[in-house]
């Protein structure tokens, strides 16, 4: 069917689906004339939206010929397409295989069907594809490749999920209600992680949410996701009524289905609906209420029926006995079991007004989590009597002997009740932290795309000017509301710093703090999150010592909060570590990091946060030489991310990266070089997203390459992390002075000493204008001197060398083979210089250094006692 042939029925079914009969007749009259073809396309639509299904999908199956589909046996890029696997509101779904002969490979391959071809919805193709290349989770099917049809029209190619429908593999499994609960819960880690990528699902139901082979649940269709308000049709029809002919209103919120803007809310609705019917077996309308009006009616107007309630007398045509036995359990048992916590958890999820649902799909899952390991969930009040019953039952043996002595039972549940007033405190506390992504969910859904795969300068200022129009938009909207304001100009200054936004962070970060602490004291809770953020700008700045005195401001008030929680003090207690290992205090990063790995082992082990730490952790192992222990560290935190994140995605490069590093320095050559060729194709796979740590990993890649005497490899691996470094960091980073030296040792080795001078002056000149560790200014002060003294200018060696002993001797992180280093540098420049009394001073301080370091070696302690043979020689004769 031609475009605008689709798009005039566009117009008319949006002008004709809200009219009376009498009015959408006299419109189709009018508008239609003789054209009795058309009227019949639009007419048929109407029905369609009257039996419930969507509008462009009831079009399809009308219209839709017995013929073999034309584009079956087609290729798309690397990919034939083999079968039609189905239709959704704007695409056509194939199965693929892959053509070229390099291995065997199945896709599902999406493309944009040719009667939605409007602008608008090419624009909600293109997005589906670039949300999906956003997301790296086990929980997600991923993106694989994508491109443009012959005629123009977008095609993506995903993950081939082969498996069922949640709702199926749980009735064919005979699932428990625990094991559906917990089933559920992998679903909500899928979710959550999206939500933390700044995307809502907007269509969740059974259909898109399959278990594979390995029992893993999967989140499919992201058709729809995000960005609902973005701009009318090509037909001129509200956008928001064609995301109504594309959601499931069985599914969708009561706010999607009126067409409010998209907030996090909706999927924690779809969310409720779906573990509604996962726990009860049944849907949650007795009868068969599909479309868009009878579904809004039903949710404005009827009542909804507790999942226990519903268990408890089967719908007609249900049989309750057999429904149970899906659950391995009786009516009467499965009934009992969703009484209570598990009836207000589900109703919480879907109470009709969003801000008295579950503010986070993170919360949701924490109440059912709660509700498993038999605590009280923040789904119903704490009473009384439901503290005491749940005190109870996790002790059962301890009341059956207490109540022997009512003393010792009200003691006890007088620590219950304490510990559970501290537990409500801690989460409101995480719920306030929890605010800010919410607002900003709700608030910027439509602000930002997934990164494109370069942020040039246009794309940049576009999108600042997007953040600076969205915190006017704040000031006016909660003008009266100080602490929604700081949370969210906060959250919009930690999107300016992901976007290199330096200047506009600090504003926005300045100006929430400013409101925390009017409002609650400096040393506030809500205060130390300010600080932290503040914190974290300043290390990605380079500004270390800054850094390091918020981050310690800020875990201080933590750990003297009487409700901190050991998530808080582990997450400043590692961000504080980063900043004092950049500075040279090791010992304390040392001391810290291991306190962070402890606290998060304790609370989520194999979580993503103790990779963080062990990845962390890592990085001082390196400092201290300690590579076989940076090795171990780094494998776990790797298995950790790879399982969680996939391999593709960011976190999980960096280890990888680190891995290569720490491998290469315990001499396994071979896997360091491996994993390194590994990490460095998914950096240039992602794009802009990847440059931060491309820059660093060409950097240590060329450490490898002038280990072996590659120097055009090193020259180049280094220019290419220079430009991607001065890009994202800036001119005056300390990062850039490490590039320089090694540029600088490059060119020295292929005796090209005028450029080697030049890199070296560019690494003082970094060293200088920014806060550096003493032991970082002394590694570029030694490593400058034994340059100079190559080059034979002997009296600045001397003084290079000089200047980096002092600065070792400031470091806890330098070894007595750090100083020896220094002390050889002097000891040569010095014998140059004839000054040979000084000169043997300098040396046997240097053979004493080196003789007993672990990291010295045989050719460094040789190098000292040829030059003390050579003085003595020469002070002989």
């Amino acid at each position: 069917m031609p475009t605008d042939r689709w798009a005039r029925i566009q117009d008319l079914f949006h002008r004709a689906v809200d009219l009376e009969p009498g009015a959408r007749r006299a419109l189709l009259d009018e508008a239609c004339g003789s054209d009795l073809e058309l009227r019949r396309e639009v007419e048929q639509l109407l029905r369609g939206d009257q039996t419930g299904s969507d509008a462009i999908s009831r079009f399809e199956a009308i219209t839709r010929t017995e013929s073999a589909d034309p584009f079956l046996g087609s290729v798309l890029g690397s990919y034939r397409l083999v079968e039609r696997l189905g239709q959704g509101g704007m695409g056509v779904v194939y199965r693929g295989e892959r053509q070229d002969g390099l291995f065997q490979h199945e896709v599902a391959i999406k493309r944009i069907r040719a009667e939605c071809a409007s602008e608008w919805m090419l624009r909600r193709f293109e997005l589906e594809r670039r949300t999906l290349a956003a997301l790296q989770h086990p929980g997600i099917a991923r993106l694989l490749d994508g491109g443009t049809t012959a005629d123009g029209g977008p095609w993506f190619a995903m993950e081939f999920v082969r498996g069922q429908t949640i709702e199926s593999y749980c009735d064919r499994e005979r699932l428990t209600l625990e094991k559906r609960l917990r089933l559920f819960l992998q679903v909500c880690r899928a979710v959550q992680y999206a939500h933390q990528n700044l995307v809502v699902h907007c269509d969740l139901k059974p259909a898109n949410i399959l278990i594979d082979e390995r029992g893993q649940p999967r989140l499919l269709d992201f058709g729809i996701a995000r960005l609902l308000d973005d701009g009318p049709t090509g037909s001129g029809a509200p956008a928001t009524r064609t995301i109504g002919l594309l959601l499931t209103p069985e599914y969708a919120s009561p706010e999607q289905l009126v067409g409010a803007p998209v907030t996090t809310a909706d999927d924690v609705y779809s969310l409720g609906v779906i573990l509604y019917e996962l726990a009860t077996g049944t849907r949650r309308f007795a009868t068969g209420r599909t479309s868009l009006a009878e579904v809004s009616r039903a949710v404005e107007h009827g009542a909804l029926e507790r999942p226990s309630t519903r268990v408890g007398a089967a719908p007609v045509g249900v049989d309750g006995t057999a429904l149970a036995a899906r659950f391995r359990t009786t009516q009467r048992g499965l009934r009992r079991a969703l009484r209570g916590d598990l009836d207000r958890i589900i109703l919480m999820a879907m109470r009709r007004e969003p801000e008295r649902r579950y503010a986070s799909v993170q919360e949701f899952a924490s109440d059912l989590e709660r509700h498993l390991d038999g605590l009280p969930v923040r789904a119903r009040g704490d009473s009384f009597v439901y503290i005491a019953t749940k005190f109870v039952r996790r002790h059962r043996l301890a009341v059956a002997v207490g109540t022997l002595s009512l003393l010792a039972l009200l003691v006890a549940f007088e620590r219950a009740r304490r510990s559970e007033r501290n537990a409500q405190s801690e989460a409101m506390h995480a719920q306030m932290e929890a605010d800010s992504f919410h607002g900003i969910a709700d608030f910027l859904m439509d602000a930002f795309l997934p990164v494109q795969p370069a942020q040039d300068a246009e794309w940049q200022a576009r999108a600042r000017a997007r953040i600076l129009a969205h915190r006017d938009r704040v000031h006016r909207q909660f003008a009266e509301s100080p602490h929604e304001r700081a949370n969210l100009l906060d959250t919009l200054g930690q999107v300016c710093l992901r976007l290199d936004l330096i200047v506009d962070a600090e504003s926005l970060m300045r100006e929430a703090f400013v409101l925390r602490t009017e409002s609650y004291g400096r040393a506030s809770l809500e205060a130390a999150l300010s600080l932290r953020s503040l914190g974290q700008l300043r290390y990605r700045t380079g500004a270390f010592d800054d850094g390091a005195q918020l981050l310690a401001e800020a875990l201080a008030i933590h750990r003297a909060a009487p409700n901190s929680t050991h998530a808080d003090v582990a997450a400043l207690a590692n961000d504080l570590a980063a900043c004092l290992h950049n500075l040279g205090r090791d010992d304390e990063a040392l001391s810290l990091h291991r306190e962070a790995l402890a606290l998060r082992r304790e609370q989520a082990p194999g979580s993503l946060s103790v990779a963080e730490s062990l990845n962390n952790l890592a990085g001082v192992h390196l400092a201290r030489s300690e590579f076989a222990e940076a090795v171990t560290v780094l494998r776990e935190a790797l298995s950790i991310r790879s399982e969680i994140l996939g391999d593709a995605h960011l976190l999980t490069l960096q280890t990888m990266s680190n891995l290569a590093s720490a491998l290469w320095r315990n001499q396994d050559f071979d896997e360091a070089r491996t994993i390194m060729q590994r990490a460095e194709v998914g950096y240039v796979a992602l794009g802009g997203d990847g440059e931060d740590g491309l820059g660093i990993l060409l950097a240590n890649l060329a450490a490898m390459q002038l280990q072996v005497r590659d120097l055009d490899g090193a020259s180049d691996s280094l220019e290419r992390a220079m430009v991607l470094q001065r890009r994202r960091l800036g001119n005056d980073h300390p990062v850039l002075a490490s590039t320089f030296a090694k540029l600088a040792n490059v060119a020295h080795a292929r005796s090209l000493d005028e450029v080697a001078r030049a890199h070296w002056q560019e690494a003082m000149r970094v060293r200088q204008a920014s806060p550096t560790s003493p032991f970082d200014l002394a590694e570029t002060l030694l490593g400058h001197g034994k340059f100079l003294l190559d080059v034979g200018d002997f009296e600045a060696a001397a003084e290079s060398a000089a200047a980096s002993l002092a600065a070792f001797r400031r470091s806890d992180r330098a070894d007595a083979a750090n100083q020896g280093r220094a002390e050889l540098v002097l000891g040569a420049s010095f014998a140059q210089l004839g000054r040979l009394s000084v000169a043997r001073e300098h040396l046997l301080e240097a053979a004493r250094l080196l003789k007993d370091a672990n990291s010295s070696t045989p050719a460094e302690r040789a190098r000292v006692q040829e030059l003390l043979d050579d003085v003595a020689r020469r002070a002989g004769g």
